[in-house]
């Protein structure tokens, strides 16, 4: 099919709005004429120009406006864009191999049609090719990958303030696991978030801008599966201006490196935008909180006679802050009552101790206190009146508990953050010479968060606080003897105020050129860091309150005591003044920086011809420098040596300590990339159109841990213009980050059973990175079919099969398999020694001589002290399923053009094995991996009109926290019958995993809906044009998260972006 290449003077195409008079008449002929007009080069398909007809074109119009209009019928749709040269194809249509012949005609300033040659042969070919996500080569086929694109009408239709909230709306993401909701002392929190490709974790997934390498979150986490995190938070990226965004659904180590096993997604900046834009959103819920605000401004202009490009976007956003307390389905923290049965009442087999959904404080609010030497617990206990006893047993808990004495957090507990960021890009191209171009790139991201929390609780019993002591002295002590106190909730202290503050930068500048006129090739240095500071406003340094209780100037009871009848009784509660706990208030602070350096190199281009096409390669090489540290400061980290307190913990209540660290390491990298066309169409060979073989590789060198080769093959098969094989097989790793292999030691409080003992404590739990550590191995592949429905132009059904399998998986071992390993060596010493009390058995504890197994830690009198749980390889995984894609671009109709996307990812196997020989563990369909996830947009366009709909469904899942208790055989004969009893319930999964039979609660499915309508105001000449007014809402049925087992009562890593509930949103813009 023979095409035409339309050429008007690109040195007018920089302004945006031009006067048109074009009028109705064929294709052929008329789109030179509103070329010339336009400014444009645009190259068009020959076949059926003669017969399709341009639509009318007359005044002022923006030119992409005006070209929507003239294509309106004609089947042709845009395929490229540089802001220069536009390529058209018919709408339904593979992209045009690059044989295909092109006729042109004359640029604006060249002389006369009449005076040039004519030439009856076919021009040379002149269809644009371009680099797309998974590929260093130009081609003008991107069908031979798995790539899915969010264009401009979906971002509008998901109608999202934030990355995280666009991007988790796509059907390959199982959610967000790393989230704005994280609250806790060593959590990452503020204005964070890491997105999870497949289930298989963040660390999975590679996320760029622009093609390159982002800088990790500063503060590494061990909030998903137990392991430090080191993923890019995607909310520094850019909200505007950008042009689309690519999700590669397969593997490709082989051309990225470490973390692209699941799959890449690449933010691409409009960086041939020319003219100004302004935006300003405004979004409001129907709770009347979590409000919205946004400003922007988009620009770009061309410079220097059109041989430089400058684009600069500025991005301010501010949300308010959304508390727990404000949700009726999160408030009580006690989520009985709108559980199913039997979590719904309390019983033999679920006590109220043991409901998952049962979130209140195991411990009370009030003071609980031995006193002298005496070892009986005292209680304050609230009664109904507003009175308050003493009790030597804590109240018994029930649905509906002692008024308020089991404490719940969600009356204090921020869940969304307030949080003000600015996000600011800038890009530059400069043409130095026809063959040589500079570019550059800038960008910083600021966001400060504030996170309130619930009140510092306090518990003496365990090794993070230690007993509180007020002495016989105190003025508020009314037994004449020292009185312990073991539990207490803060509330008469200010509560805790979080302030996170992130800032992110990034610096590029590079060459870019081509040689021979085959070869492109590309340079360019980078850097880009990330800096965390989170300050935890109002936390009590323990020494320093140690001494307000020893001078007497804090009353830790928070009441007041009286005699009556001889008895010490509960008088009322007393606030201490400020001057009484200002002095023990102190900032709790950690501070996290992650940097990459790097500078790269690579080129592309046409090595030979072959009989059915040229063979392209690429070739390349980075070297990069990752860096990551970890410090917080004397007495919050590790006491300092010399202050009388104990150096292997810190000196704040509630917080455990963690050893400050530093840590880097250089990467090298060669890569290669070659496409191979076997068949091509000028080869007419019978029932094959073309057949393209591909091939990558990667080597990459480590300074830490050594080197990886991961190579890739595909295979491309067109048997028609309309129908498309493709496949591949891929090898991947990904790379132990900084801080699993350096981190520095850190103890989190645990309660756990020691076995030996039966007796149930708080315990250390201590994690550190281990060097030792190799890559983790995976091996992917793929196989699927793209048709472009030949008798309906602009139809498209694709479907791809894929799997990862997974070995050689960072772990940990769980601290219940650890202690029974224990207890088995430890029990062989006490079965031999039977005369020795327990606590004087030669166990070697708190020694190097230990006997039992080394990760466990035990004081000399053989109780635990601490389990370490050191990062290993050892497990591995197989996941796999189906992603399916349909999408429609109308022709121009009467009522208007319509535009329809739906996709869909069913999740068909997921295991993991934790050790070689172990059974599997099936994930699949549990803990947010759910079998299905879809989403379907609706676009509908006419003249300045447009209107989208959005529907978004995640299937229903297994929730692992929540589940009927089968530990003993006598509790699962009456989980059983229970289950049999309620008649089978589908809310309830019978199944079997790792041996054992589970009776789990099925978190059900969701569909929410989005609406908008908009109006942009294209034809008029005064100040009204260019302006645009969108109106919108956000989950239209008001869809509230489901329950789960979790302290806040859902799932947020899944359903964060349902708690505002029904929004309301503003969209206003003005192009200048």
């Amino acid at each position: 099919m023979a095409s035409a290449a339309v050429f008007a003077h690109s040195a007018t195409a920089a302004a945006q709005t031009r006067n048109f008079d074009v009028p109705a008449q064929s294709v052929r002929t008329g789109l030179p004429l509103f070329a010339k007009q336009a400014g444009l080069q645009i190259i068009f398909p020959l076949e059926d120009a003669n017969a399709s007809r341009i639509q009318p074109l007359h005044g002022a119009y923006d030119i992409r406006q005006a070209l929507r209009t003239v294509l309106a019928g004609t089947g042709l749709s845009v395929i490229s864009d540089n802001g220069h040269t536009v390529v058209l194809r018919k709408s339904g249509d593979p992209v045009r191999p690059r044989s295909t012949p092109v006729a042109m005609t004359q640029p604006v300033s060249s002389p006369p049609a009449a005076s040039v040659p004519s030439d009856p042969r076919p021009p040379a070919p002149t269809v644009q090719e371009i680099i797309v996500t998974g590929s260093n080569i130009r081609r003008a086929d991107s069908g031979a990958l798995p790539l899915s694109v969010v264009d401009q009408s979906v971002m509008a239709t998901r109608n999202a303030s934030t990355p995280v909230a666009l991007l988790t709306s796509l059907p390959q993401v199982t959610g967000a696991p790393l989230n704005e909701g994280a609250n806790g002392s060593f959590s990452a929190r503020g204005d964070f978030a890491a997105i999870n490709l497949r289930g298989i974790g963040s660390g999975n997934t590679l996320v760029l801008l622009d093609g390159r390498r982002l800088a990790p979150h500063a503060i590494s986490t061990t909030d998903e599966g137990g392991l430090p995190s080191a993923s890019v938070n995607v909310n520094q990226l850019p909200t505007q201006g950008v042009n689309h965004i690519e999700l590669l659904r397969d593997g490709a180590s082989s051309i990225y490196g470490s973390d692209a096993v699941a799959g890449v997604i690449n933010y691409i900046i409009d960086k041939k935008f020319n003219g100004l834009e302004a935006k300003v959103r405004s979004t409001a819920n129907e709770y009347g909180d979590g409000k919205e605000f946004g400003a922007s401004l988009l620009a770009g202009m061309k410079f220097a006679q059109g041989r430089g490009h400058i684009t600069a976007t500025v991005d301010f956003y501010h949300r308010d802050a959304i508390f727990l307390k404000d949700r009726p389905y999160t408030a009580a923290g006690n989520f009985v009552s709108q559980a199913p049965a039997p979590w719904n009442a309390v019983s033999t087999l679920i006590p109220l101790s043991a409901n998952p959904f049962y979130r209140l404080q195991a411990a009370g609010a009030y003071p609980s206190f031995t006193i002298g030497s005496g070892s009986t617990t005292n209680y304050v206990v609230p009664q109904t009146g507003g009175t308050y006893s003493l009790s030597t047993t804590a109240p018994a808990r029930s649905v509906d508990t002692a008024p308020g004495y089991y404490f719940n957090n969600n009356a204090y507990q921020a869940i969304v953050p307030q949080s003000d960021r600015i996000n600011v890009f800038a890009a530059i191209d400069y043409e130095i010479s026809p063959n040589l171009t500079a570019f550059g790139e800038a960008s910083y991201y600021r966001a400060h968060s504030v996170l309130v929390r619930q009140p510092i609780s306090y518990n003496g019993g365990s090794f993070a606080d230690q007993k509180l002591i007020v002495p016989a002295s105190s003025p508020f002590n009314p037994y004449g003897q020292s009185v312990t106190l073991l539990t207490k909730v803060f509330t008469d202290l200010p509560n805790e105020r979080d302030e996170i503050s992130d800032t992110v930068y990034r610096v590029l500048g590079g060459l870019r050129g081509t040689l021979g006129g085959k070869w492109r090739w590309e340079t360019a240095a980078y850097y880009t860091a990330s800096e965390v500071t989170d300050i935890g406003h109002n936390a009590v340094r323990e020494s320093l309150l140690q001494q307000a209780v020893q001078n007497g100037t804090y009353n830790p009871f928070g009441f007041t005591f009286r005699q009556v009848g001889g008895a010490i009784v509960v008088d009322q509660p007393y606030s201490n003044p400020a001057s009484a706990y200002t002095p023990f208030l102190a900032d709790f602070v950690r501070r996290g920086r992650s940097s990459l350096a790097g500078v790269d190199a690579k080129i592309s281009g046409k090595l030979i011809d072959l009989w059915a096409g040229p063979l392209s390669v690429a070739a390349g090489a980075e070297h990069r420098r990752e860096s990551f540290s970890f410090s917080m400061p004397p007495y919050a980290g590790l006491n300092p040596a010399g202050s009388g307190l104990a150096t292997d913990n810190n000196d704040f209540i509630l917080f455990g300590p963690a050893a400050s660290w530093a840590a880097s390491r250089n990467i090298s990298s060669v890569y290669g990339e070659a496409v191979l066309p076997v068949i091509s169409p000028d080869n007419h060979v019978p029932l094959i159109r073309s057949l393209e073989l591909t091939g990558s590789f990667r080597f990459e060198n480590y300074s830490d841990f050594g080197s990886v080769v991961k190579p890739k093959f595909g295979v491309t098969l067109h048997p028609t213009s309309w129908l498309l094989f493709r496949g591949s097989y891929n090898q991947g790793f990904r790379a132990p980050n900084l801080p699993t292999l350096n981190g520095g030691e850190r103890k989190n409080l645990s309660v756990f059973l020691d076995p030996m003992t039966n007796v149930s404590g708080p315990h250390w739990t201590i994690f550190a990175g281990n060097s030792a550590l190799r890559p983790e191995e995976s091996t992917g592949r793929s196989l699927g079919a793209v048709v472009d429905v030949p008798f309906m132009r602009g139809l498209r059904f694709s479907v791809d099969y894929w799997e990862i399998s997974q070995r050689n998986l960072i772990t940990t071992v769980a601290v219940s398999d650890i202690l029974q390993n224990d207890a088995a060596l430890l029990s062989k010493i006490v079965a031999a020694n039977p005369g020795i009390a327990y606590g004087a058995q030669p166990f070697g504890s708190g020694t190097d001589a230990y006997k039992g197994d080394p990760r466990v830690i035990r004081n000399s009198d053989n109780t635990i002290y601490g389990v370490r749980t050191p990062p290993f390889n050892s497990a591995s995984s197989f996941i796999s399923g189906l992603d399916f894609s349909a999408t429609y671009r109308s022709p121009e109709w009467t009522v208007g053009r319509f535009v329809l996307q739906a996709d869909a990812a069913n999740l068909r196997r997921y295991e993991v094995t934790p050790t070689v020989g172990s059974l599997p563990d099936v994930r699949l369909g549990r803990d947010g991996a759910s079998k299905w996830r879809g989403n379907l947009s609706l676009t509908w366009l006419k003249g300045g009109f447009s209107a989208s709909m959005g529907a978004y469904y995640i299937g229903s899942y297994q929730s692992s926290s929540v589940a009927l208790p089968v530990g003993t055989a006598t509790q699962q004969a009456q989980s059983e019958a229970l289950y049999q009893q309620l008649g089978a319930p589908s809310y309830i999964a019978k199944g079997t995993n790792l041996g054992t039979v589970y009776y789990r609660y099925v978190v059900p499915a969701t569909t929410t809906y989005n609406l908008s309508v908009g109006y942009e105001f294209h034809d008029r000449t005064d100040a009204l044009k260019g302006l645009g007014i969108r109106l919108g809402v956000v989950n239209l049925l008001d869809q509230h998260p489901p329950l789960d087992g979790t302290p806040q009562g859902y799932n947020t890593g899944v359903y964060g972006q349902l708690l505002p509930g029904r929004t309301w949103t503003l969209d206003i813009s003005k192009k200048f």
